[in-house]
């Protein structure tokens, strides 16, 4: 997919003050079996906000991180990965093994 996106739908609000953006590969197991993200753009409860742009640190162990200032109240997020980096397999393939919401 030239564009992969993950839209998450909640069916109350949650509040959180980060997101965390775990990638796949972010194991072990796993470190170079798919394109590293560089880049994503989040959009908080649909276009009406401004979207985020997150940079991934370079050690696939770490997350992206969406802080805000305060607690916000999430309907939906969208992430769109914008730019990946090609890894030893798998070339094209990019995903998140999990996104959280913290408070």
């Amino acid at each position: 997919d030239p564009s992969p996106t993950l839209t998450v739908r909640i069916p109350r609000p949650v509040r959180a003050r980060r997101i965390l953006l775990s990638p796949t590969g972010s194991n072990a197991l796993e470190v170079k079996s798919f394109d590293r993200i560089v880049k994503a753009r989040v959009t908080i409860n649909g276009e009406e906000d401004e979207p985020y742009e997150v940079i991934f640190p370079a050690d696939n162990f770490q997350k992206g991180v969406v802080e805000f200032d305060r607690a916000e109240k999430i309907r939906s997020f969208k992430v769109e990965i914008l730019e990946r980096a090609n890894q030893d397999h798998n070339h094209g393939r990019a995903g998140f093994a999990e996104v959280s919401l913290e408070r």
